[in-house]
Parts: C-alpha cells; structure tokens; sequence
C-alpha cells in the first residue's frame, strides 16, 4: 500500500516486446488499445497434379517427350498428359489423369510405351502427398485425323495439395 504522498511510479512496458506475447493488442498514439490484427501465415507454393506426373514420367521413362499438349514440333513418339476430372473430399483432391503414348511408327510401339508408362504411373505412389494411384482403364486411342498410333491409360490420382 502507498503512503498518500508517495508518487504512483506508471506501468511501462518495453518497447521491444512482442504484441503476440503481450495478448494480441498494440498501443496506439494517444493511449487507446486495439486488438492485433493476425497474419495470415503464407499459403505454402500449389504444384499442379498435371506438372507432378510430367516431371515423375520424363524421370522414371527417361525422356524428353512428355507434354501437357500436342508439341507444335512432334517428335516420333512422345507422351500427352491431361487431366480429365478433378474433386475434393475431405481435403483429399482426386484427379483423373490420362496419359497418352503416341507412336508415329507402329502400334505395337504405342502399346509397349503405353505399358511402360503404366508401370512409371504405379511408381507414383512414392511421391510426396500422393497417397494412391489406379490404374482406371487402358485401350487403343489411335488418332485418325494425326495418323499416330496412340494408346491411352487412365489413372484416379488421390494427393493432398500444397508442399
């Protein structure tokens, strides 16, 4: 207890202090306390489905030719990627992904690269956030209007989005 004339010594607080620490609020000029306003934390860098399996095929078939559309310079066999459906549930995104293997030389050519990149497909599963990968359906997609011999195959990718 303070005697009557003992000064009453202010409560300062350090200038320094983090106003996370201090409850959330901050000192405005003129005396008034307002509340913090929170950061939002970053969102961390989205990588598109379609990239992952670009990347995870042009590593695991060892080639070049992997693509997100038709090049404008066609090589004489090469793969196309595209994402044909897409959901979310339960913050599990699922994408439908078709991957075609296309041969300017034979169909049997387009059937084997086909297979191989079905294998390279299951191989998936070791990439971070992918935790499933089926095989939906495989079946001879030949392309009349090109004359290319293609083979398409199916895959239901589950993953988590983000890193």
């Amino acid at each position: 207890m303070t005697e009557a004339n003992e000064p009453i010594e202010p409560i300062t607080t350090d200038e320094s202090e983090d106003p996370e620490e201090s409850g959330g609020t901050t000192e405005e000029p003129g005396g008034t306390t307002e509340p913090e306003t929170p950061q939002a934390e970053p969102e961390p860098p989205c990588t598109l489905i379609e990239a992952i399996v670009i990347s995870h095929l042009a590593t695991e078939l060892k080639t070049d030719n992997v693509f997100a559309e038709r090049p404008a310079d066609v090589p004489a066999k090469y793969f196309v990627i595209e994402k044909t459906s897409a959901g979310e549930k339960n913050h599990v995104s699922r994408a439908t992904i078709a991957v075609q293997s296309i041969s300017s030389d034979s169909m049997l050519e387009a059937a084997q690269m086909s297979k191989n990149a079905e294998n390279a497909m299951k191989r998936l599963i070791s990439v971070a956030n992918v935790s499933a990968v089926r095989l939906n359906s495989a079946y001879n997609y030949t392309n009349p209007e090109t004359k290319e011999y293609r083979y398409q195959a199916v895959f239901d990718i589950y993953y988590m989005e983000g890193e």
